[in-house]
């Protein structure tokens, strides 16, 4: 007979069913179907228990005594033994609004259009906020996007198609299954190899939304249209586009042009900086965005001086790459003409703008490592991406985290995505 012992392997996973598995005795030649339809029953009835359960802990108040101010974090972190404080600026200390994603959506839609000479009835199209979320996958062959999780799999409900939702059934036809083996996703360690056939790219950063938003609706235009199309050029032409209005410096005037509608208010960031300043501790901004376009945020969000706050401002850094390279060097900025040095930095100089360089100068220059330093960014790949770490890094997607606002520890999904023994290779 089939035991009926059953054997909870994650019992939290989203998906309990696939989480049990059964035990059989080595006797089963008294299996009949009255066994079959207890299991169908057991099943049934632990969808239930899993369902009933997972409310009852969402209905669950909080503690009496939770302070909605307080930081959450990780209790390997001792903050008393922090000297050094770094940030990233987009979506670290620079905040930005809704209408920012609206803004990128719709130049890179024109650009689509205008310079790659997509249909222009694409220009009807609008960004959605509600469509996608952070962290999703696109499958550049088949030209989907797709939810998966911590496991590998592909979560129910969450494959589509341009506008789309596939069946379960047609997933598992198509990866025969629903679990994604990690060679197929290319920036899983937070690098794309050359020559890797990995056709899964993660969209990560929250510049990613009207990427895939319009990625999504120009797949959606084609079959609408019956147009024949191959979903890996839609892809690239999209990203290329997202990434020139980035690289170009067209999207940051725009923004410039009208700072206050795009920036959010910065009274939290001033407060943080300000009180870590005061405490003797030291401060480091590390971003890839450009000098003058980091200059006119942070003068409205924290003044005109808030350069004078940091001992080292290192910008168009090139990350991920400014880990990785080593010979590449500083060159200091004049702010006022944007004027580039010729001659070596040596030194940093407190509240002067630099740009370019490395990870390993940075650290002969400035004598910081081990875990004295704590870097702040919003993004796992980009900013935690190295090979020799000389950090600790926390990422949290509301940076203003000492200063009253939401605090979400990164340093856990980054452990449960990595393994152990690639944690051990990034504490080394």
């Amino acid at each position: 007979m089939l035991s009926k012992n059953l054997h909870l392997r994650r019992i939290l996973h989203p998906n309990i069913i696939k989480s049990v598995s059964l035990n059989y005795s080595n006797d089963v030649s008294g299996t009949d179907n009255e066994d079959l339809k207890y299991l169908g029953r057991r099943k049934v009835d632990l969808r239930k228990e899993y369902d009933r359960v997972r409310q009852k802990v969402f209905d669950l108040p909080p503690p009496n005594d939770a302070n909605p101010k307080s930081v959450f974090a990780n209790n390997e972190l001792d903050l008393s033994e922090i000297k050094i404080y770094g940030f990233d600026y987009d979506y670290t200390l620079a905040s930005y609004a809704d209408s920012l994603k609206n803004l990128i959506y719709d130049m890179s839609r024109d650009a689509l259009v205008h310079i790659q000479k997509y249909p222009s009835e694409l220009l009807k199209t609008k960004f959605d906020p509600t469509f996608a979320v952070r962290g999703l996958h696109c499958d550049v062959q088949h030209g989907l996007l797709l939810k998966i999780d911590a496991f590998h799999d592909i979560q129910k409900g969450c494959v589509y198609r341009g506008l789309q939702p596939l069946s379960q059934d047609d997933i598992i036809d198509l990866y025969d299954g629903t679990h994604v083996n990690i060679d197929q996703m290319n920036n899983y360690y937070g690098s794309v190899k050359k020559g890797s056939n990995a056709t899964m790219h993660q969209l990560m950063d929250l510049f990613a939304l009207p990427e895939m938003t319009l990625f999504a609706n120009v797949i959606e235009f084609f079959i609408e249209n019956n147009i024949p199309y191959d979903p890996e050029y839609v892809f690239f032409d999209v990203k290329n586009t997202v990434q020139t209005l980035h690289k170009s410096g067209s999207l940051h005037k725009e923004v410039m042009n009208q700072i206050d509608t795009y920036v959010n208010p910065g009274d939290a960031v001033t407060q943080l900086l300000r009180r870590l300043s005061s405490a003797g501790k030291q401060l480091f901004l590390i971003t890839n965005s450009s000098a003058a376009f980091v200059n006119a945020g942070m003068e409205l969000m924290v003044g005109k001086n808030w350069n004078a706050l940091f001992d080292v401002i290192i910008t168009n850094a090139r990350k991920p790459e400014f880990f990785h390279e080593t010979r590449r060097p500083f060159r200091k900025i004049n702010t006022h003409t944007g004027q580039l040095s010729w001659d070596r930095v040596t030194v940093f100089e407190k509240g002067c703008f630099y740009q370019e360089g490395n990870f390993f100068q940075l650290e002969q220059l400035t004598g910081w490592c081990g875990s004295e330093v704590l870097y702040f960014g919003d993004h796992v790949y980009t900013d935690l991406a190295v090979r020799t770490v000389f950090i600790q890094v926390v990422f949290n997607k509301y940076t203003f985290c000492f200063t009253g606002c939401n605090f979400k520890t990164w340093m856990a999904y980054w452990r449960n995505h990595s393994g152990a023994r690639k944690r051990n290779h990034y504490n080394k």
